[in-house]
């Protein structure tokens, strides 16, 4: 009886640890994984709001944080969700490349500064160590984005989409 009772707490206990191993897929987990920068650990924080559109209430929203904690939004409903581990490190790798200090306020369309009738507009804050940085654009696709504002837009909203998805 006792090497039973022994036996099955040894098998509950490494059922535990496999169901929290990675396997290759992805399954949602809060994240304590922050970046580093200059040997520091970081705090950050990415959201991303729109308006405009048909509507004029955009498509929805999104915030990540360092924490692994996420709020995705579309125009029906607000979801609370976590990263992926293949997420967090996707952001993690984004907002160490990322280099705000560089962004423009704003990235216009020539001859639309306001945008085209019934665009989405996007306003990204990204904050880091409090310190918060907002730019915008219309449309989609963005070009003329430096490449590391365009890293954590998409690297976020494939996260807001997935949350969405999901949600119940």
């Amino acid at each position: 009886m006792r090497e039973m009772l022994g036996s099955t707490i040894l098998l509950m206990t490494l059922t535990v640890l496999h169901c929290g191993a990675s396997d290759g897929v992805s399954s949602p987990v809060m994240s304590s994984q922050s970046t580093e920068r200059d040997g520091k650990q970081q705090v950050w924080r990415i959201e991303i709001t729109t308006d405009g559109g048909i509507t004029g209430k955009g498509l929805g929203s999104v915030s990540v944080d360092s924490s692994g904690h996420v709020v995705a939004a579309d125009i029906a409903r607000r979801c609370d969700g976590a990263l992926t581990p293949t997420e967090s490190s996707t952001l993690a790798t984004a907002v160490a490349a990322a280099a705000p200090g560089s962004w423009r306020t704003s990235y216009e369309t020539p001859g639309a500064p306001h945008g085209h009738p019934d665009q989405i507009h996007y306003s990204l804050t990204f904050t880091r160590d409090g310190k918060a940085y907002t730019t915008s654009w219309y449309g989609e696709p963005e070009a003329g984005l430096p490449a590391d504002l365009a890293a954590l837009r998409d690297a976020s909203w494939q996260v807001r989409s997935r949350v969405v998805v999901t949600c119940k």
